[in-house]
């Protein structure tokens, strides 16, 4: 848990950034057994930011909002993986969770993800996967749903200098249908006047993922970026979600260092609402480990949003 203050004395406020996640793993000759469940809150905004599904910890599909101060989510995770042969193997991945924004101009979803990967190794160093991913996110009030397919190829290199990479491409189409709350500005007055309208939009994106890291002895370095399909931040619904990440990570014999910073950008995917929203921001974090199970962790995070083209309307 982490305390949060933003803005003293203007009137901003402060809050808590929380998260409790369990993980549990079971593996026999063949067949690999993973469970995962995780739930927490941000204030204002998240510490990190991945638009790349995490089997262990769906947390990295939230987006946070910049027209919420507190964002609350928690997510399931069941995930098998099988050893056909040295070379073949199989994983599916089947992936529940929730986030829910304050205020209601902010539309929280029920989202509900599948996977299925066959990878294959080609050498040693070297492995190439097929992967299909199918999404249903379903929003509050009334909302609508989208229907998310993503098929991708990933092929992945370790080099023997320590360097390890990773490459996928293919395309996603979201399928959407619904009602959109639009929230617009009357005259500068604060609260806004809730617009609804219909939508029923099918579009195809390219889907590409990219990940670099160099492995040291003591710390890591890595960035990785791309483009998928999400479930949005509450005002835009399913949105291509275009990002940037980096981190680095320096381990001591009690303690730990790390540093990150990244930038997303969310661009509509389900209906006619125009614009783009983007993130970006950077963080630094120190733990010490007192005794066997019981640690301290410091952590600061700096994060900026872009405005997200809110109407306004004069009578």
């Amino acid at each position: 848990a982490e305390h949060v203050a933003i803005g003293h004395g203007r009137g901003y406020g402060d809050g808590t950034d929380q998260t409790l996640s369990i993980f549990y793993q079971k593996i026999y000759k063949r067949w690999t057994f993973t469970a995962g469940e995780v739930a927490g809150e941000f204030f204002q905004g998240g510490t990190a930011y991945s638009a790349n599904p995490n089997p262990e910890n769906p947390s990295v599909l939230v987006q946070t909002s910049p027209i919420s101060t507190k964002t609350e989510y928690a997510g399931t995770t069941l995930l098998a993986s099988y050893q056909q042969s040295l070379r073949l193997s199989y994983l599916i991945s089947a992936s529940y969770f929730l986030e829910r924004y304050n205020g209601i101009e902010s539309i929280g979803s029920n989202n509900l993800i599948g996977t299925f990967s066959t990878i294959y190794r080609l050498t040693r160093r070297t492995s190439l996967s097929g992967n299909y991913s199918h999404s249903n996110f379903l929003y509050q009030h009334q909302g609508g749903n989208s229907n998310v397919d993503s098929v991708f190829l990933t092929l992945g290199h370790d080099f023997a200098s320590h360097w390890s990479i990773s490459a996928s491409g293919g395309a996603s189409r979201a399928s959407s249908s619904g009602t959109f709350q639009l929230p617009v500005f009357v005259n500068g007055f604060q609260n806004p006047v809730l617009v609804t309208g219909r939508y029923n939009q099918t579009t195809t994106s390219p889907y590409f993922q990219g990940t670099a890291t160099r492995f040291m002895r003591h710390s890591s370095v890595s960035i990785s970026g791309g483009q998928s399909v999400g479930p949005g931040n509450g005002y835009y619904l399913a949105s291509k979600v275009q990002n940037i990440n980096g981190f680095w990570n320096y381990t001591m014999r009690r303690s730990n260092l790390s540093a990150s910073g990244y930038y997303s950008r969310l661009s509509n995917a389900s209906n006619n609402i125009s614009g783009s929203e983007t993130t970006n921001g950077y963080g630094a974090a120190y733990a010490y480990n007192v005794i066997r199970h019981v640690g301290l962790n410091a952590r600061y995070d700096y994060i900026k949003y872009s405005t997200i083209g809110l109407c306004s309307a004069t009578p």
